[in-house]
């Protein structure tokens, strides 16, 4: 083997490399970077205290979801705004109960009612102004829909796809639950923090004379907070920036993806593995030991002062 045939399968094995690496990454790369993650500081606590934390996280799918879509009507009187929105709410309400959805899970909320003005030219003699006039009414409605599998959203936007309504607000995500996840979260934390404390006894540390205090906090995390965004794109160096030639940019397209709260520093986590965003609840438990100094208690000693001005040892 030649080698120009060396080098060649050289630069073929790299570019497939290359290609593997971004197809296990995907184009999130194209998002900002983080700072590198540092070494853990582990340090010894002053006072005779020791700090033990344990933090769990439970990965909750909801029970129930609610989407707001938004709907806009505009027409030349009120009473024709009026009648065109209700033509629509009430069609894509009857496509929502054939899909199953109850009566009491629609809600439609009033948003605006208001006029909209254009402007007319006046022509004069030697000039011509700009008045605003009347167009018609634009009236602005949002539509709730609760419902409780999480497929069942890809109906909901075809149904409103009919009836020309686009715009889906937001989803958000309800669980009946959340007692009982924080009770799994905390009988686990004890359970870690338990055998965190056999570690410390086998190094001779006294769990049992030592002065305790203990603190508990608990956040919850839905997805809609949980949404993040890049750009995936390369521009390119052109001959025509050089030459200082008109450079037309196009829009670059933006992409969202759900990121839930990273694993790191978690203890426990329920149900690591998931395939849609779910709810995100965590709890951290932190124990505080103020231990008793020993060499403390043999070299104090203590005396007696008596009338006659003597001292006398106090045995121990």
């Amino acid at each position: 083997m030649n080698a120009k045939k060396i080098i060649l399968i050289l630069v073929v094995t790299i570019f497939y490399c290359t290609i593997l690496s971004a197809q296990a990454s995907g184009n999130v790369v194209y998002s900002e970077k983080k700072t590198g993650e540092q070494i853990p500081y582990a340090d010894i606590e002053t006072n005779n205290t020791v700090m033990v934390e344990v933090s769990a996280l439970y990965n909750a799918i909801a029970d129930d979801y609610v989407a707001v879509f938004n709907v806009n009507q505009l027409g030349e009187s009120a009473a024709l705004t009026t009648s065109m929105m209700d033509g629509r709410l009430n069609g894509v309400k009857q496509e929502f109960l054939d899909l199953g959805i109850k009566a009491n899970d629609i809600y439609v909320d009033m948003i605006t009612f208001v006029p909209e003005y254009e402007y007319e030219v006046q022509k004069k003699l030697f000039s011509k102004s700009y008045n605003e006039i009347p167009k018609g009414f634009r009236l602005q409605k949002n539509i709730h829909v609760r419902y409780r599998k999480s497929k069942t959203l890809d109906q909901l936007i075809a149904a409103c796809a009919q009836y020309e309504i686009y715009d889906l607000v937001k989803v958000e995500y309800y669980s009946e639950n959340s007692k009982a996840y924080y009770d799994s979260l905390r009988i686990e934390a004890k359970k870690v923090l338990k055998e965190k404390l056999k570690d410390y006894k086998e190094f001779g540390i006294s769990i049992e004379t030592a002065f305790t205090q203990i603190s508990e906090n608990t956040f919850v995390k839905y997805p809609l907070e949980q949404y993040s965004s890049y750009q995936a794109f390369n521009s390119s160096s052109l001959e025509a920036i050089k030459k200082s030639s008109g450079v037309t940019q196009v829009n670059k397209n933006t992409s969202y993806y759900y990121d839930p709260v990273s694993y790191k520093g978690y203890d426990v986590i329920f149900n690591p593995i998931i395939t849609e965003p779910v709810i995100q609840y965590a709890l951290t438990m932190n124990l505080k030991l103020t231990l008793k100094n020993p060499y403390d208690e043999k070299n104090n000693e203590y005396y007696l002062l008596t009338p006659n001005g003597d001292l006398k040892a106090i045995k121990k």
